[in-house]
C-alpha cells in the first residue's frame, strides 16, 4: 500500500513537472500602423471615402485620410502618437459621425478599431 501512494505522489510530480516544461507562446509583436474599420450599421457593409481626423488633447485637428475601398484607414503610430489625440472623428457624407475615445495607452494596446455610423 505503502509503494503504492509513493508511486502516485511521484507520479503526479512528473506529470507537473511535464506540465511546467511545456513552452510558452510568445506575445504577437504590436504593429506600427493603427487600421480604423468604418462599417455602416445598417446592411451595406464597409464605407469608403469616410474621412478621419484626430483632435489632440489641446484642441489641434488634424486630418489623418480617408478610408479604402475596404473602409480601412491605416496610419503609421509615429505619425498618431506626437498628437496625444483625444478622440479620431470619422465622418461621411450619407452618415452621422462616429467618434472613438483615444489615450496612449489605447494606441500601444490596440491595432485597430472597427467603428459603426449609422444613417
Amino acid at each position: 500500500m505503502r509503494s503504492l501512494i509513493v508511486l502516485s505522489v511521484i507520479s503526479a510530480a512528473l506529470a507537473c513537472a511535464a506540465h511546467q516544461s511545456l513552452p510558452q507562446v510568445a506575445e504577437s509583436p504590436r504593429s506600427e500602423n493603427y487600421r480604423i474599420l468604418v462599417h455602416a450599421s445598417e446592411p451595406g457593409g464597409n464605407i469608403s471615402g469616410a474621412e478621419v481626423v484626430a483632435i489632440s488633447k489641446d484642441g489641434l485637428i488634424v486630418e489623418l485620410g480617408s478610408t479604402n475601398e475596404m473602409g480601412v484607414l491605416t496610419i503609421p503610430k509615429q505619425r498618431i502618437r506626437p498628437l496625444n489625440p483625444s478622440f479620431l472623428i470619422v465622418c461621411h457624407e450619407w452618415y452621422f459621425c462616429g467618434a472613438i475615445w483615444m489615450d496612449e495607452e489605447k494606441l500601444e494596446i490596440f491595432d485597430e478599431r472597427h467603428i459603426e455610423l449609422a444613417r
